[in-house]
C-alpha cells in the first residue's frame, strides 16, 4: 500500500466514539468474550501532531449490539493501542451533550486560584 493511499488521520478528543475499520477480534481460547469489537471509546491520547489530528490513542472497545466492553483477564476493562489510520470519528463526545465537571479555566492556569472557601459552617 503507498502512503498516498492511506485514509487521512482523524481529529478526536478523549471520550469520542471511534468506528474502527476492521473489527478487533479476541484471540480464542486466551480471552473469555467472543467478538468482534467493532467501536472504541478514546481514553488516551498519545500521539497528537501539531496540526491537531491523532497518531495513536488508546480505546476502550466495545460492542454496542452486544452491550459488552473488551474486558481483560481480571474483570477490569482493558484498552488497545490504535494508530489513527485504523478508525475513524463516529461520535463526538461533545456534541453529546457531556459537560466537564470543572470548567476548563480551572485547568489552565493553576496559579489563578479563585476558589473560595467558606466559612459559615
Amino acid at each position: 500500500m503507498d502512503a498516498g493511499d492511506d485514509p487521512p488521520l482523524p481529529t478526536v478528543a478523549l471520550a469520542d466514539i471511534v468506528r474502527l475499520r476492521v473489527p478487533y477480534q479476541p484471540v480464542r481460547g486466551q480471552d473469555r468474550q467472543c467478538g468482534p469489537f467493532g467501536f472504541g471509546i478514546v481514553a488516551e491520547l498519545l500521539n497528537v501532531l501539531p496540526d491537531g489530528q491523532v497518531r495513536n490513542v488508546s480505546l476502550y472497545l466495545y460492542d454496542p449490539a452486544r452491550r459488552e466492553v473488551f474486558m481483560g483477564p481480571n474483570g477490569i476493562p482493558e484498552f488497545v493501542d490504535c494508530h489513527g489510520s485504523e478508525f475513524e470519528l463516529y461520535k463526538r463526545a461533545e456534541d453529546m451533550g457531556y459537560t466537564p465537571l470543572v470548567p476548563p479555566p480551572f485547568f489552565t492556569d493553576p496559579a489563578n486560584d479563585e476558589r473560595q472557601v467558606s466559612d459559615d459552617s
